[in-house]
């Protein structure tokens, strides 16, 4: 399986993440699991945006139950997401913020490579076509933990989106504000609008992702070597790897 020749914010991501997986899925030698959190991203994203939902489900018999009184039915942690897309929908600032041009697909060069990624949405309101909107379904908004030089940190839950966003900015001509439409799971759902609009920032991650890429690309080509990250988190790296470590 060919490496593919371009790269996207969540293929940036997963080579800093962990080199060695991301090559390994990159030439069909370990397939990336698809995690649930993804599968309710996509049902959301679907249900709230438009799309093929039919095939969508078709794809993913796993969200149905097959046995008991529920058999054939969505299972209750997908069905319990109907609160999220009634919420959105619910809410006319959010839906103005989401309704125009969808799954608009973007290309460009960053760091002396091809670059590509999808918007969820480019608003048609006059008032608003300034922005360009990414729908978000979360657990709930409590800030993150993050290691930052060596000290643990609490970050607000969008600190992670500033990479994805900055890309978006810089492939649509550094024209568009970001803004990050996010619902959660809980019951009754939260739901907030966040703008991304600190231009000092945006331009210091794209300055950031320059400096690497040329390593991605060497991993890329073969060049060099994709290091394992040795994470427990990483399920790669669990599944390969064997590791000898002194007691404490």
């Amino acid at each position: 399986m060919p490496i593919k020749p371009y790269l996207s914010a969540s293929q940036y991501r997963r080579w800093l993440e962990c080199p060695a997986a991301e090559y390994a899925a990159q030439t069909g030698q370990w397939t990336r699991p698809e995690t649930d959190a993804m599968t309710k991203g996509k049902y959301v994203d679907i249900a709230i945006l438009g799309g093929d939902m039919d095939a969508f489900l078709a794809a993913n018999p796993d969200m149905f139950s097959t046995r008991g009184e529920r058999k054939g039915e969505l299972k209750a942690a997908y069905a319990n997401l109907q609160r999220c897309i009634d919420r959105v929908g619910g809410e006319p600032k959010a839906m103005r913020l989401l309704t125009g041009e969808a799954h608009v697909a973007i290309s460009g060069n960053l760091g002396g490579c091809d670059w590509i990624g999808e918007l969820d949405c480019l608003p048609n309101d006059p008032d608003l076509d300034c922005y360009l909107t990414d729908l978000k379904k979360l657990k709930d908004f409590r800030p993150e933990w993050a290691t930052i030089d060596g000290r643990n940190a609490r970050l607000p839950w969008y600190e992670r989106y500033w990479l994805q966003m900055a890309v978006y900015w810089h492939l649509t001509g550094r024209k568009r504000i970001p803004v990050l439409v996010a619902v959660t799971e809980q019951d009754p759902p939260g739901l907030k609008a966040v703008i991304l609009g600190d231009e000092s920032r945006l331009a210091s991650e794209i300055a950031d992702i320059e400096q690497h890429v040329p390593t991605i690309l060497q991993w890329k080509s073969g060049a060099v070597e994709p290091s394992p990250c040795e994470s427990d988190d990483c399920a790669y790296c669990r599944g390969v790897m064997f590791k000898v470590e002194e007691a404490n």
